[in-house]
């Protein structure tokens, strides 16, 4: 009687510990797909913002070289108006000399 029971509990154990080790089901393919069709959803909103962000800052670099030469052209432009003022008085007083 008390193998029977043995043999019982033994039976029992090894039902419970093949329901634990029993076999694993992988993803469905509806977990895979949803996965994908999120994957590329957020792939499809990232993308024009890192866009739209890379184009915004090449913009703005090219405006900061634009600036700068406008500056640098403006500085020229106003010495070159104080040598040719200069240059009209000198000849205006070179006039009078004559």
């Amino acid at each position: 009687m008390e193998m029977i029971e043995n043999l019982h509990d033994k039976q029992e154990l090894l039902d419970e510990l093949a329901t634990i080790n029993g076999k694993e089901e992988g993803l469905g393919l509806r977990t895979v797909l949803t996965a994908l069709a999120t994957l590329v959803l957020a792939v499809g909103i990232t993308m024009p913002k890192i866009y739209l962000s890379s184009s915004i800052y090449y913009l703005s670099l090219e405006t900061d070289s634009l600036y700068s030469s406008y500056k640098s052209l403006k500085e020229e432009n106003r010495y070159l108006e104080q040598k040719l003022e200069f240059m009209r008085y000198k000849n205006s007083v070179l006039r009078t000399l004559d």
